[in-house]
Formats: C-alpha cells, structure tokens, sequence
C-alpha cells in the first residue's frame, strides 16, 4: 500500500491543505504503507520555488515524515511528453485551436485539480481554423459510464461522453494538464491509494477513463469532505489566519494546531483532547476516525482562532 500527498506550490500551506494531508497520512500509515510527497509545478507560471520548500518545511514541522524524496512534476516534463506522443500515435488526440474567449462562451475556465469545463467538439466535428499560436491537444472521450468504489461513499457512478468531455492534456503554450499529469505520476509512482478532496470527484472518471487508455491498472480513491468557512466558502489561500505560517506566527506549535483541527473537524470530541487542547500527529494516527465524519460532504469551521 502506498499513499501520497500532491500539493501545488501557488501559496503557503493552509489549514485545507493539511486537513487532505493528514487524512491520506493517517489512511497509509494505519495500513502500514508507504506515504510520499509530490509537489504538482507543473503549472510553471504560477508555481514558485520557494512555496515548495515551504511546504516541505511546514509538512516536517507538523510532524509528517515521506518514505522517499519529494519528487516534482517539473523535473518530469519528458515523461509526459513520452505519454502525448503514445496518445498521439494511438490517434487518440487531436488539434485545438479555440482561443480563451471561444471557451469562455461555452463555460468559464477552470482552476487547476477543479472540475473541467465543458467542450462542444468543435475542433474535432469541423475543419479548424489554424491560428497563429500553436494548437493545444484534446483527449477524444469515449462514451462510457462505469463506477468505482470509493473509500467513504461507496460505489460512485460516473459517465464521460465524447466531445463534451474531451479534455486538454497539452496546452497550446506546452504546458502538461493536471489530469495527464497526476495519472501517469501516481502510476509511475506506485500509489495505491489517493485521499482527496470533494472537490475533484466530478473528474475523478474522467482519469479512470485517461488511466484506461494506457492499459493502466486501478487506484484506490477516497473523496473527503471540503473545510469551508462559517459562510459555506472553500477555504483558500487568500483568507487570512489560516496558512500554517500564519498560525505559526500567532505562537501556535504543531500540537495546537492538530488538537484544534481534530476538534473543529469533528474527529475527536472534547473529551478525547487533553485539557491544554494539545495533541501530537503521532497520537492522532493512532485513533480510528468516524466514518460518518469522513462521509459528509463539507465541513463547515466557525472559528480559526487557536488558543495557545
């Protein structure tokens, strides 16, 4: 068994970002598996360098340790490329050349690891119209409908159609896509399993149906439930007080902040914290969490404010 956590290096870690980490952590380490750490920059123009040494920074200071050196998507660009010339050879992708504006009309853009947007085939039911840039590479869906069995909400039912779904895996700028890149990594990788978020359920068939296109065999996925604030907003980098460098700053040490997130997430009652509020990552790895906690679709946190 081996699990994995993927951040992207776009800002500091924040506490959404630990709450997936720990879950995938607390899963491996339960099994005792092996849990390592890639750091998804393969979208070069907004990952940064120095986000990724802090976040394998604030990762050991929470008290999380990797069984193999942090690998990065960017290191691994020919690998990719290796993939799109498969696919390409398969005919299984073809030329688009809609610009930004063309897209936004059928439905906006999406945020990197969120949901994909819907596509109306144009490029690949009519002649397109060449360009002056370089075209981007769509993976034409098959119409399929399946099911997987997901850790924490049972069979999940999906459906991909052509044309609708076909995604991009190579941007016409030659950026690698999210979803070319974190199949052939977790493949490549040897992962197991992969504890995520809520939010990338509608696509999870979406890499089920990419990973069969390689002959690749399956993963393990668990879906956990999104923290959003007292409002019901996903958490984000720009909010304040809530990056782990953040809540360092505040005096909190990792006990703080794991006895805080145990008790505002509903994993443990208050009774099960010591009366300081501290506890350490070790000690939560050795609780069984609820399956009702881990089967809720939102976790909503009504104070960020940790008492130390």
């Amino acid at each position: 068994m081996k699990g994995r956590f993927a951040p992207s290096p776009t800002g500091h870690m924040h506490v959404g970002n630990i709450w997936v980490a720990f879950l995938s952590y607390w899963s491996a380490r339960r099994q005792g598996g092996e849990y390592i750490v890639r750091i998804e920059d393969v979208d070069t123009q907004r990952s940064k360098p120095i986000y990724a040494e802090h976040i394998l920074e604030d990762l050991a200071w929470l008290g999380f340790t990797w069984d193999e050196e942090p690998t990065y998507q960017s290191q691994r660009l020919p690998v990719y490329e290796q993939y799109v010339m498969e696919l390409q050879q398969q005919q299984r992708l073809y030329p688009c050349y809609c610009n930004r504006a063309r897209l936004q009309e059928i439905s906006s853009a999406p945020h990197q690891g969120e949901s994909h947007h819907v596509y109306d085939g144009y490029c690949f039911t009519n002649t397109p119209t060449v360009g002056e840039r370089p075209p981007s590479w769509r993976f034409h869906m098959p119409n399929e409908e399946n099911s997987f069995i997901d850790i924490y909400r049972g069979r999940v039912q999906y459906e991909v159609q052509s044309l609708v779904d076909d995604i991009i895996l190579k941007r016409w700028d030659g950026m690698i896509a999210y979803h070319l890149a974190v199949v052939i990594d977790d493949y490549d990788m040897g992962v197991t399993e992969v504890i995520r978020g809520n939010d990338l359920l509608p696509v999870t068939g979406h890499q089920i149906t990419l990973a069969h296109a390689f002959e690749l065999s399956g993963l393990q996925y668990g879906h956990v439930p999104m923290l959003v604030d007292e409002e019901g907003y996903r958490l984000s980098k720009r909010q304040q007080s809530i990056t782990i460098r953040d809540l360092q700053g505040q005096g909190a040490s990792p006990e703080h902040i794991w006895g805080w997130l145990a008790l505002s997430t509903g994993i443990l009652e208050p009774g099960d914290v010591p009366r300081c509020r501290k506890i350490s990552l070790d000690e939560l790895l050795g609780i069984k969490i609820s399956p009702q906690v881990l089967a809720q679709d939102i976790i909503k946190l009504t104070n960020f404010d940790i008492m130390v």
